[in-house]
């Protein structure tokens, strides 16, 4: 059930649950950030979270959960992989 709403006045409020970047349509790097490897797929989520670690990563999901939204995207970036 949702209990939080995704607007002017609680952005500020949301943001600064991250340690991260918290950004929103208009921001610099929104564009950039929703962009995903299938150039068909065009999404615009309300706010996309730029994770800087496993907590920001928790705060986002409970974020979705909070707001029934569906459209808030975690950017999580995992690190190189050993080859």
């Amino acid at each position: 059930m949702a209990s939080t709403v995704l607007d002017e006045s609680t952005i500020p409020v949301i943001r600064g649950r991250f340690a991260g970047d918290l950004l929103e349509p208009g921001d610099p790097g929104y564009d950039e950030a929703r962009t995903v490897f299938n150039a068909m797929i065009d999404r615009h989520p309300r706010v996309i979270v730029r994770c800087a670690g496993r907590g920001d990563v928790v705060a986002g999901i409970h974020l979705a959960r909070e707001t029934g939204h569906r459209r808030v995207a975690l950017n999580a970036q995992t690190g190189a992989l050993p080859f």
